[in-house]
């Protein structure tokens, strides 16, 4: 069947670059006899496990509207919510949720932007962030440098990070940190909170009532693992933005510290991703356990997971030297009061 030309797929970013920030690939090759997901059967499991998953899904499936960009419409639709899971095999349920959330709120920051908020649309890079379900905060767009420009500056444990490459140092145009700074920052912010928190609520409903083998469950936790550390590595990518700003523009820098919404926005979304990261690595041992004891062999050893032979690393290292990067420059610290502040 032809993918109709108004569809999403035609207009997004590119998705082989966005699924690389993403820390995931699009086709990882099935095993032999393993069927593949449909659409259907994520948004089931979304439902049951995941109330913000859930909840995005819903409104990007609704039908919500055309959004016009430069390059035409863009309305999204099952098309492309399947691009994300087709050809998907069942024990990359976790990586396939996640990455279609995220998506899915990019789509969505434009939809939601215009519907509570008017004249939205008419300032270049305005945003409707999800925050939780059915909670948004709209930040109108200003013209603000790229993260490019900035990218120079950044202390060295950020640019040695996964996702510096593809957010702050692209040379993309497209990259909406590009084009947009500072909103373009939050906008991934946020969807990296909801496609992270997805993929976690999944992995804790599956471990209630396990199924599968040793490898399933070494693939299902490590692709929920994957995005965890995206939450100090945006913190830190935006506190170094801004400071960047706070040195060379300081004018803007007043001006984005009195925007409408954007503290808030960063600190809404800081303190619900850094307390379900911490969560997560507070939890895990205690979810191998549980595994454990329902026969599933699988272990942990030096940030690894291991069954049967096969292993997947962990970033839990990476997590905890990011935030440690982040406490011990003061520049950075000095920013993030500025945002956390009232």
């Amino acid at each position: 069947m032809a993918r109709p030309d108004s569809s999403f797929w035609l207009t997004r970013r590119r998705l082989l670059g966005a699924l690389g920030g993403l820390g995931l690939s699009l086709v990882v090759p099935a095993r032999a006899h393993e069927a593949n997901l449909s659409l259907d059967e994520v948004l089931a499991h979304l439902r049951r496990a995941s109330p913000l998953g859930a909840w995005v899904m819903t409104q990007a499936l609704a039908d919500p509207g055309v959004i016009q960009q430069s390059v035409g419409e863009v309305r999204f639709g099952r098309w492309d919510a399947e691009a994300f899971v087709c050809n998907r095999p069942k024990s990359r349920l976790v990586s396939a949720a996640s990455v279609m959330v995220h998506e899915s709120c990019h789509f969505l920051t434009r939809v939601l932007a215009a519907r509570n908020d008017s004249e939205a649309l008419a300032h270049p890079g305005s945003v409707g962030l999800i925050l939780q379900p059915g909670r948004i905060l709209v930040l109108r767009g200003r013209p603000t440098p790229p993260s490019r420009q900035a990218a120079e500056s950044f202390p060295l444990f950020l640019k040695n990070s996964q996702r510096f490459a593809t957010y702050i140092d692209s040379s993309s145009p497209d990259m909406t940190t590009q084009k947009f700074g500072i909103f373009g920052l939050l906008d991934e912010f946020a969807a990296y909170h909801a496609g992270t928190r997805a993929g976690l609520d999944l992995v804790r409903e599956m471990v209630r009532r396990p199924s599968g083998s040793g490898p399933d469950w070494v693939t299902r936790l490590a692709d929920a693992d994957a995005t965890v550390v995206a939450w100090p590595e945006f913190r830190g990518y935006i506190l170094a933005w801004m400071a960047w700003v706070r040195r060379h523009e300081p004018q803007l820098f007043t001006l984005l510290l009195s925007h409408p919404n954007l503290r808030r926005a960063f600190r809404e979304i800081d303190r619900s991703y850094g307390a379900i990261g911490h969560a997560w690595y507070r939890d895990l041992p205690s979810l191998l356990s549980s595994l454990r004891r329902a026969g599933i062999r699988i272990q942990a050893r030096d940030e690894t997971l291991l069954a049967d032979g096969q292993g997947r690393g962990l970033f839990r290292k990476e997590f905890e030297a990011t935030l440690a990067g982040i406490q011990n420059t003061p520049e950075l610290v000095q920013v993030d009061r500025l945002l956390a502040s009232s």
